[in-house]
């Protein structure tokens, strides 16, 4: 059902809005988000962090339909547990990364970030107990702030100078991209059970892994 509507979602604003600023010389904003790919250090960062984007997204859409299904979820439930990884998320952005710079790069964090946050979420989609669910999603969203957080520091460090007044709209584009696939397979992937959201999400973050080994090779 969640696929269809997106379907629809999509279909509708193809045919009904429209730009209403002028169009400029520029290049199309599409191709500009594509262009990026052209970019040898970027093409494996974006996507890296599309597929980042995908899971995390995917997870946080339907973490009240899993929590209901799996655990009898109640509103507390499902509060606290959006209030913790929202707590992880803060804890890892503010207070953890700049604390890990002081001794690390941040290619080794979101490395070893992104392997972690894999791993929660493969555990999670195996858990039948609440609690350890609870926890694992806290250092899920952790190692998730983590990995966006460097993602990002990276493709301003390796940007090309011609692009470095872009990248905020960059990336941006891509996340709203992400954003727009995310329902589509979350809705086709949930058909099934909702426990292999999990495991497309850990799968996803595995792709976003081996884009970042393929990236750090070269």
């Amino acid at each position: 059902a969640i696929t269809v509507v997106c379907l629809v979602n999509l279909i509708l604003i193809r045919k009904v809005f429209s730009e209403t600023l002028p169009h400029g010389k520029g290049t199309p904003p599409l191709k500009q988000v594509f262009s990026i790919f052209k970019t040898s250090d970027l093409r494996f960062l974006y996507t890296l962090f599309f597929f980042f984007m995908l899971g995390w997204i995917i997870i946080l859409q339907l973490l009240s339909t899993f929590l209901i299904e799996h655990f009898t979820g109640t509103k507390l439930m499902i509060t606290a547990t959006f209030v913790r990884v929202g707590l992880a998320w803060c804890i890892g952005n503010m207070l953890i990364n700049k604390l890990l710079l002081r001794f690390l790069k941040p290619k080794f964090i979101l490395f070893n970030a992104l392997l972690l946050s894999t791993i929660c979420l493969f555990v999670a989609s195996r858990i039948t107990n609440f609690l350890l669910f609870y926890h694992f999603m806290f250092f899920g969203g952790l190692f998730a702030s983590l990995t966006w957080t460097n993602t990002l520091s990276l493709i301003s460090i390796r940007a090309p100078g011609n692009l470095q007044g872009k990248l905020l709209g960059l990336n941006q584009s891509v996340a709203t991209i992400s954003m727009i696939f995310a329902p589509l397979f979350g809705g086709m992937v949930g058909e099934f059970d909702t426990r292999t959201i999990y495991l497309f999400a850990s799968g996803s973050f595995l792709i976003s892994l081996i884009s970042f080994i393929i990236f750090n090779i070269k």
